[in-house]
């Protein structure tokens, strides 16, 4: 969501297909909220095919996008002047990695070992005039799963959260966390166990108040390995985390009461009322989406699902869910495609 009522969406090389081919262009279209109409999808090229990539949204609305199929490009999209321009590189090539703007208005970028299987996806620092700096101090191997897919699949979609003094809380979804510092080579240090909480591969973490976080679901690996002997189902447990004491004070976890669905690639978002929305899913690793997913609506207690409203198709892997002004009053009903068989649904 940009900060000019605009919600920005890209693919990869074409609308509906990606590939790893390097130094290629992205399939871009942005819906604008003001009229409901969205825009032919155009084609970006900035040497960087932006598929599976990090993303955080900077102090000064732009946004950067790192990693991907062009595992160590940089792009920033200016919304005021609706420009894209080709960031530093990376010193280490990832994907599936983790992002978070920091206080300082830097970014952190850890893990992201899906396009080449290689490990030691040790934290970065981004810095606006600088660009990427290694942070030799904030080691991946502390935020892997065990996942029987070997690293390749145990650095991925890490959950960070940038906090006061340019630290970082990582929460998962290794079922060990970390607390995380930027200054000088960084560092990386246990916070405890999330409860009894397995790793949580694909699950969802939301900040639903100053210091404090929601999990939900996720799954103990990435997708089925055949011999492994892993469960890979996934869960319908969600824990609440407390850091609002900072890095000197110990983490508080606590297992809150079970979503109505086991959940896996699921998307959440806070609500201005307090309440907490958390989108379609798939109810296993390797699962295909579930035939008639709900959208979950949950108090700010947590203590239990207060409705559920049936979605109009199938959920699918890392389906988004935003919090967006309201549309135009003829828009908030119904669904609007994009030309090429994406879907956009309001709900009110």
């Amino acid at each position: 969501m940009l900060p000019n009522n605009k919600l920005l969406t890209f693919s990869a090389f074409d609308d509906m297909a990606f590939d790893w081919t390097p130094d290629t262009i992205t399939k871009v279209a942005i819906l604008d909220l003001n009229t409901g109409k969205v825009t032919e999808p155009a084609n970006v090229n900035t040497h960087h095919q932006m598929f599976c990539t990090g993303l955080a949204l900077l102090a000064d609305g732009r946004v950067l996008i790192n990693g991907g199929s062009n595992d160590s490009a940089t792009t920033v999209y200016d919304p005021v002047t609706n420009t894209w321009t080709a960031g530093s590189l990376m010193n280490i090539p990832r994907a599936y990695e983790g992002d978070t703007l920091l206080s300082t208005g830097q970014v952190l970028t850890l893990g992201g070992s899906w396009y080449d299987a290689a490990g030691n996806k040790n934290g970065e620092l981004f810095t606006r005039g600088v660009g990427w700096q290694k942070l030799s101090g904030v080691l991946a191997q502390n935020i892997l799963t065990a996942d029987p897919g070997g690293v390749f699949r145990a650095d991925n979609h890490v959950w960070l959260f940038g906090q006061s003094g340019g630290t970082v809380f990582q929460a998962g979804p290794s079922k060990q966390m970390n607390w995380i510092t930027t200054t000088g080579n960084g560092s990386i240090a246990g916070a405890g166990l999330r409860g009894d909480s397995a790793d949580a591969m694909n699950g969802n973490a939301i900040m639903y108040d100053v210091g404090k976080i929601l999990t939900l679901g996720g799954a103990p690996a990435y997708q089925d390995v055949t011999g492994s002997g892993m469960n890979t189902q996934a869960t319908n447990r969600a824990y609440t985390i407390d850091i609002s004491g900072g890095p000197t004070r110990p983490v508080i976890v606590a297992r809150t009461s079970n979503m109505a669905y086991a959940r896996s690639f699921a998307n959440s978002v806070v609500l201005p009322d307090g309440y907490l929305m958390a989108g379609s899913f798939q109810a296993a690793a390797d699962s295909a989406a579930v035939s008639a997913p709900r959208i979950t609506l949950m108090g700010r207690s947590f203590l239990r699902r207060i409705s559920s409203m049936l979605m109009g198709r199938p959920g699918c892997g890392r389906s988004s869910i935003l919090l967006l002004p309201r549309p135009p009053r003829d828009q908030r009903l119904r669904s609007q495609r994009t030309p090429r068989r994406s879907s956009l649904r309001w709900f009110v």
